[in-house]
């Protein structure tokens, strides 16, 4: 068996028993003490902070991750990720060069480095303390992997940013609905140092195959400090797109940004394949209950993956 076709049957195992998991009697018997020891932080600890605990991803490596993150601790995947996971096992090749840009714990940083091997890198990033040592943690044994505790925007330098230990971090509370007066309660401001894709690929002197953005806003950002390195590489790029109510305007832009650039959008379908689109609208395109999704952009003169148009 290949390590593609390994990592695959591994997810497709993840995801059945997910799947299966839809009671609390079904969690208990196919989770157990998994379950038993989320149960006892929500109902009797009660705690408001997250703990940190052990894991393994769908991939078997183990991992620590936060008791907040209950598909990735429980299952070793979200659902939601099952798509990406087989577009990356797909595309990523030895001696490939992948940037994770919102590494958050490490799922894709820790699946790139496996399928890029020892010929390739990984190079994540991610800003805050909290999940920046979790992520360092994860990957600490992992020559081909470069952890960086840096956020990927328009300059070089430092950001206001702002750090949830549960929900998603963010240079710009509002763009997830909360007012001033919930984002001081909620959020710890913090002061982040940033770099760029131009900046940071130059110095590294690496060419990117595939980049990976998740920001939670900062998606214009990433583009418009990486033009240099877009128009000479063409590398594939995932980003994560959002709809109304949330405020997606740096989607938005970033998307135009992207088009003006040359690339052209994809949908990503349940078996990772690519769905080729005119144009992205979040409203018509992310389908089902969910906010968010992932699409790829691949620049109009790559070969890229096959399509199902």
């Amino acid at each position: 068996m290949t390590k593609k076709q390994y990592l695959l049957d591994r997810l497709d195992t993840a995801l059945r028993v997910h799947q299966r998991c839809r009671t609390r009697w079904q969690r208990l018997k196919y989770l157990r003490w998994k379950y038993v020891l989320q149960l006892f932080i929500k109902k009797v600890l009660r705690s408001k902070k997250p703990f940190r605990v052990r894991s393994r991803l769908f991939s078997n490596v183990p991992v620590r991750t936060l008791s907040s993150n209950s598909d990735l601790w429980l299952f070793g995947v979200n659902p939601h990720d099952g798509s990406l996971v087989r577009f990356l096992v797909d595309q990523l090749a030895s001696g490939d060069i992948f940037l994770d840009i919102g590494a958050h714990h490490g799922l894709y940083t820790i699946l790139a480095g496996e399928l890029v091997g020892s010929t390739g890198e990984v190079h994540a990033f991610e800003p805050t303390q909290l999940h920046f040592l979790l992520l360092s943690s994860n990957t600490v044994d992992r020559p081909n992997i470069f952890a960086n505790q840096l956020a990927v925007s328009d300059h070089s330098g430092e950001a206001d940013f702002f750090e949830h230990e549960k929900e998603s971090s963010t240079f710009d509370p509002s763009l997830l609905g909360y007012n001033q007066v919930v984002a001081a309660k909620r959020f710890r401001h913090i002061i982040v140092k940033t770099t760029t894709l131009d900046h940071y690929c130059s110095q590294r002197k690496i060419k990117p195959t595939i980049i990976k953005i998740d920001v939670e806003g900062a998606e214009a950002l990433v583009i418009e400090g990486g033009q240099q390195i877009l128009a000479a590489y063409q590398p594939i790029i995932i980003m994560e797109v959002w709809k109304k109510p949330l405020k997606n305007e740096s989607h938005l832009r970033a998307i135009k940004r992207l088009a003006q650039l040359g690339y052209q959008p994809f949908a990503l379908q349940d078996d990772g394949s690519l769905l080729s689109k005119r144009e992205i609208d979040p409203e018509r395109d992310i389908r089902g209950v969910g906010l968010a999704a992932n699409f790829v952009w691949l620049k109009n003169n790559h070969g890229g993956p096959s399509t199902s148009l």
